[in-house]
């Protein structure tokens, strides 16, 4: 077919009139493109490239709406619906309206932030946050319409906007919403915007579910505890493992063209990672890749860090590289409404898949909840059970707290306006406190609520904690199984659980006669140590080996008198109880790799033990490192000594569940190493003394 050529500037009419004349529809281009088309029945005609058809006359003012309409191809639309007033001649007449591509291509690819709203939140949720502080313009599509027209929230309603301006520069997604008709402020306005497009999911159980779209950032403001925190992170690894299982969500006429053409990564193997590494001292990990790489070779500890956020490439080009965190982020051809409705199923219906089970079911061991519905449900459901005493076996276990001296831990309960004066309660204690104040579940808040503790003797050091992060505790409900634990409810694989719990439970627990715990600090305790005792401990704490070349390092914190070396730390948040593994395994690598360490170390037990009025301690210890010196194995013994007051018998099974994944990784690993492994929990002994708040 031969080209046509328009001028550059053509009169929305003469376009009416020619469309009635050639029985033909008119195509107009979005102005940032180069080839504009026109079709017929009968197939597509070129138009010369060097062509610009724009709408744009007199008439623009007249009939309300700007020179420019910018709409995507395949639109078909009414003179009326663009703004022309119904008494024109030709306003009912449809007229196609579409683009091509700057690159030549008639799809463009657009950025898109996809969130997954937690069962039973709506749209109305999310207008309420983002309408807090900014100003909120809604609007809805109609069934069938093919622009955005302002409305109210309606959870009937299969696709939604909502709009918020802000002062902030442009961004080059507006044209894209522009074109569906929501009213952006140009370019060359100061006043910038974000968006959200919300589409509906029905789900096969008549449920539904609702997925966000978020533009220029707008993600960031929609709180956590309205998503499904793992929505991206499961799409993008579904989507990676699947393969060709998981079909492009929608054809194109013609394939994109991209600069490079990319192969999918192996599905074992990522571009980038974000965790909570909670192995050692906290901090947040993030770690790039130059290419796919498996998460061993970005440093990730599967065990015990918490996994956030991954980057992978897939196999498909319309979701080429895929970022899954709480979020998805990916680029996507647009080119219509439906496009995100399909696009909202599309998703949905991959989160539901279990394809990244099989190189990722690690992943499933340990999920933090976060707040939101079904958080609410199940702490819900352990204050239920603790208002009537059917709570499952709970232990309190207090803050860490440093300090030297006498320094027994005290503590006043909620509403009690006295220095604190408890020593070390249980739960139970507290329980009863709490059963003679409150008579509903509203009014037995645990995350509002607070103790307050110090050491003794330091009344102008009172900290605060809330009666929830004091809390460890597990139990089943609606079909998972649940651990509360630093503050944090947990949803935990039972079997990888029941692992863990049986290897530390083969563990042996030490025959010494350890001191009994009188409720002190970690420091108290090893001061005393020795002494109570009767010289049958050294102590090594805060005494540290320096090796050429290396940073110092810990040796133990104190040693038996048959060469046992002993690590300690107080039950507590499992931030501060990971240096007890960090301490051990540092120090039994050293002793096993290197002469100096060793010397150090006995060099160490001869100056503490110079007033004792035996050696056996450094001669034990001295004989041990004589075998290791000779290569053997299981010789030296490491006993990890744990402080605190216990409910029952005295179990690893009632610290947090981080600090039990963390002890399950140091036996693992010293024991690979070829050293023998103890656990002590001495008895609590606690000079409680009168029990009654101080007088005023």
């Amino acid at each position: 077919m031969s080209g046509i050529t328009y001028t550059s500037l053509v009169d929305f009419g003469d376009l009416l009139k020619l469309s009635q004349r050639n029985d033909r529809s008119i195509v107009i281009p979005h102005p940032l493109m180069r080839s504009p088309l026109i079709s017929d029945r009968r197939g597509e005609l070129a138009v010369p490239r060097h062509t610009r058809l724009t709408l744009g006359c007199c008439r623009c003012a007249e009939w309300g709406f700007r020179p420019s309409i910018e709409l995507m191809k395949g639109v078909v639309v009414t003179g009326k619906e663009l703004g022309m007033p119904p008494s024109t001649k030709g306003a009912d007449r449809e007229v196609a309206i579409g683009m091509s591509n700057l690159s030549d291509t008639p799809y463009a690819f657009v950025s898109l932030t996809a969130l997954l709203l937690a069962p039973g939140v709506g749209p109305s949720a999310v207008y309420d946050v983002l309408a807090e502080e900014h100003e909120l313009d809604w609007y809805v599509r109609a069934d069938g319409s093919m622009l955005f027209v302002p409305g109210e929230v309606d959870t009937e309603v299969r696709l939604q906007a909502g709009l918020r301006t802000a002062p902030r520069p442009g961004a080059p997604w507006k044209p894209l919403l522009r074109a569906f008709g929501l009213p952006l402020p140009g370019d060359a306005d100061e006043t910038a915007a974000t968006a959200v497009v919300i589409a509906r999911v029905a789900l096969d159980d008549d449920d539904r579910r609702y997925v966000l779209f978020c533009f220029s950032g707008l993600s960031r403001s929609v709180p956590s505890r309205l998503t499904d925190s793992r929505f991206g992170m499961v799409v993008a690894l579904n989507k990676h493992c699947a393969g060709d299982e998981i079909p492009p969500w929608r054809q194109l006429n013609s394939a994109p063209r991209r600069r490079t053409r990319a192969s999918g990564d192996p599905s074992h193997a990522v571009r980038s990672v974000s965790a909570d590494a909670r192995g050692g001292y906290r901090h947040r990990l993030h770690a790039v890749a130059s290419g796919p790489t498996p998460v061993a070779g970005l440093r990730l500890d599967t065990e015990v860090d918490l996994l956030r956020g991954i980057h992978v490439r897939t196999d498909d080009d319309l979701m080429l590289d895929i970022h899954g965190g709480r979020s998805l982020r990916f680029e996507t051809p647009i080119d219509s409404l439906d496009n995100f409705e399909q696009l909202a199923e599309y998703l949905v219906a991959i989160r539901q898949r279990d394809d990244y089970k099989a190189k990722w079911e690690w992943l499933d061991y340990i999920v933090p909840v976060e707040e939101g519905p079904e958080f609410n449900d199940v702490i819900g459901e352990y204050i239920r059970r603790a208002l009537i005493g059917d709570e499952p076996q709970t232990d309190l276990v207090l803050p860490s707290i440093s300090g030297d001296g006498d320094g027994r831990i005290l503590v006043s309960f909620p509403g009690e306006r006295t220095s604190p004066y408890r020593v070390y309660p249980r739960w139970e204690d507290l329980s009863r406190w709490l059963h003679s104040r409150a008579t509903s579940v509203p009014s037995l808040d645990l995350q509002r609520i607070n103790l307050r503790y110090m050491l003794e003797g330091k009344p102008e050091a009172i900290h605060k904690v809330a009666v929830l992060d004091c809390l460890v505790t597990e139990f089943g409900h609606a079909g998972h199984h649940y651990l509360l634990s630093d503050g944090t409810l947990f949803r935990v694989d039972r079997d990888y659980l029941d692992r863990v719990d049986q290897a530390l439970a083969a563990v042996h627990i030490s025959e010494f006669p350890f001191p009994p715990y009188r409720g002190g600090t970690e420091g108290t305790y090893n001061d005393t140590a020795p002494d109570v005792s009767g010289h049958r401990l050294a102590k090594l704490d805060r005494t540290n080996i320096v090796l050429p070349g290396q940073t110092a390092v810990e040796p133990c914190d104190l040693v038996t008198d048959d060469g046992t070396l002993v690590f300690v730390k107080p039950k507590g948040a499992s931030s501060s109880f990971s240096h007890l593994s960090t301490q051990a395994i540092t120090a039994a690598t050293l002793y096993e790799n290197f002469a100096g360490a060793r010397d150090a170390l006995l060099d160490r037990v001869m100056t503490a033990t110079t007033h004792h009025p035996t050696s056996d301690i450094a001669e034990a210890l001295c004989a041990r490192l004589a075998r290791v010196e000779n290569r053997e194995r299981e010789v030296m013994t490491a006993c990890l000594l744990i402080l605190g007051r216990w409910t029952g018998v005295p179990s690893p099974r009632t610290l947090p569940l981080l600090s039990r994944v963390s002890l399950y990784k140091t036996v693992r690993t010293l024991k690979g190493m070829g050293w023998i492994v103890e656990f002590a929990m001495p008895k609590a002994q606690l000079a409680v003394g009168a029990q009654r708040p101080p007088a005023a």
